[in-house]
């Protein structure tokens, strides 16, 4: 049976007109392709209330939380997005974030983020090592792996939300990967969608994510 989940987008404004737009990189749809079973809907940034609305009316099954725009950049895509991250986790609907998506739900659940000072992050390729324990446990293959990287802020090992558990680290000790294992949470600092390439690890993640149980 198809699932559908929905798929948040940035706000992107035009400079030609006075108004502000959603919008969603092109890059995602060949990367989703390569999960079965899977449809994504894009989600408008409409507000806590009407988001939330539009889930249910989309009968969506759960979410990924992309990239794009810091936090607190535009109020209108933070009150729908932490509004669709609460419906999901009350729900026990499964949610993914990537880049921004990792940062807010990090900060959601308690946690907090440290800017970069010298953006050694930001526009830069580095290498990460997936956690070898809690990998192999969930099914995802461990290792070094390297990973794009555009994110202007870190999370820390102080700045981690309780109860989220690191599954990626940086080379500088930043964590690149977490996941919940109590509530179907699960989120990368990079951008999986980007890779000219699908990825293997990026693809066991995305998957195991999306299809995890939790009590």
């Amino acid at each position: 049976m198809t699932k559908r989940l929905g798929l948040s987008m940035r706000i992107a404004e035009e400079k030609n007109y006075t108004e502000r737009r959603d919008a969603i990189a092109h890059d995602w749809w060949p990367f989703l392709a390569h999960i079965d079973s899977f449809q994504a809907v894009p989600v408008p940034n409409i507000g806590a209330r009407n988001a939330v609305q539009y889930y249910n009316l989309w009968k969506l099954d759960g979410l990924i939380l992309s990239g794009g725009n810091d936090l607190g950049q535009y109020i209108e895509r933070d009150s729908s997005e932490k509004a669709l991250l609460k419906f999901c986790i009350d729900n026990k609907h499964p949610v993914f974030g990537v880049c921004r998506g990792l940062q807010l739900i990090n900060k959601f659940l308690g946690g907090s983020l440290t800017p970069i000072a010298n953006k050694s992050h930001s526009g830069n390729r580095h290498e990460i090592e997936l956690s070898p324990s809690p990998m192999m446990a969930l099914g995802v293959s461990g290792g070094r792996y390297e990973v794009n990287s555009y994110h202007n802020y870190v999370v820390k090992k102080p700045d981690l939300a309780p109860g989220l558990v690191p599954l990626a680290t940086a080379q500088d000790g930043t964590i690149e990967a977490f996941y919940h294992p109590e509530v179907a949470l699960t989120a990368v600092m990079w951008h999986p969608e980007r890779e000219p390439q699908a990825q293997r690890h990026d693809l066991e993640i995305l998957n195991w994510a999306l299809t995890r149980r939790t009590e």
